[in-house]
């Protein structure tokens, strides 16, 4: 079992643990875990909000409730919605995770479309193939030479442009999520030279 250094970090363990539970959190304890998470005492986030220490002590005691100017202040300072503080859900993170799951479908989609039109191309090219036979005295022996005429050959640039997005959208998303502290730091050095 491992050992703690105090009250705290059984605190933070517990917090921890209930809230990948699903269990009900009290506002207060989420109160705490995020002022403790940001590393900074009741007295500094009163100063920052303020208000006095007493009165951030009663918030996570749950002995009393920030007003609506407060749960804003401590919005902002926290980086969380208000969803978050009072019922434990964060909206902008569910958001997020609906956007992913979204750009995930349409990236495999089209990537999906793109390689059953190139698997289809030689049937195409065999029907194309049938239909010259049926209209002019002379056509291809082989029906994948059709692949580089005209009817085919749009196809094949429409198969192709959408497995290259679709494949390139499943990267960039899968590399955006590992790498999204390191691309946004990029992003905004380039345009800071601006």
């Amino acid at each position: 079992m491992p050992s703690f250094d105090g009250g705290a970090d059984r605190k933070k363990l517990l917090f921890l643990i209930k809230e990948k539970r699903g269990e009900v959190m009290e506002i207060g304890e989420r109160l705490q875990y995020l002022r403790k998470a940001k590393g900074i005492s009741q007295e500094k986030l009163a100063e920052q909000l303020h208000v006095t220490r007493q009165a951030i002590s009663k918030w996570e005691t749950g002995q009393s409730y920030p007003d609506l100017d407060n749960l804003k202040a401590l919005c902002e300072f926290y980086g969380v919605t208000a969803d978050y503080i009072i019922k434990g859900e964060d909206v902008k993170n569910q958001k997020t995770t609906f956007d992913k799951r979204v750009k995930l479908i349409i990236f495999g989609v089209m990537s999906g479309i793109g390689a059953v039109l190139c698997c289809l191309l030689p049937l195409f090219a065999s029907i194309y193939q049938q239909s010259e036979a049926n209209t002019w005295s002379s056509w291809y022996t082989n029906a994948n030479d059709y692949i580089t005429e005209w009817p085919i050959l749009g196809i094949l640039i429409i198969a192709l442009a959408l497995l290259f997005i679709g494949i390139t959208g499943l990267i960039l998303s899968f590399l955006q999520e590992k790498y999204k502290d390191k691309i946004s730091a990029i992003i905004s050095d380039w345009f800071s030279g601006w």
